[in-house]
């Protein structure tokens, strides 16, 4: 993967979470807000089947699900992988 895709799409989910960040008023004035934990795993970088890349993207998923929440992480391919 080369740093200006990785780049772009560190950029496009910053936003993407920036976006989400932002509190919603309901109807009876209570505020909530919404947060969002994205694993991202690409084709054809990272595999070219559909079951390996979702595998991929769920485990990215996960990774920033235990490091804290409302946060991206792209797949790191391992040398042994």
């Amino acid at each position: 993967m080369t740093l200006v895709l990785l780049s772009q799409i560190q950029g496009l989910f910053q936003r993407f979470l920036n976006t989400l960040s932002h509190n919603i008023k309901l109807e009876n004035n209570q505020q909530v807000s919404v947060g969002a934990s994205i694993g991202i795993a690409l084709f054809p970088n990272h595999s070219t089947d559909i079951n390996p890349l979702i595998d991929m993207a769920d485990r990215a998923m996960y990774h920033i699900k235990h490091s804290g929440k409302n946060g991206y992480f792209v797949h790191i391919l391992r040398n042994n992988a």
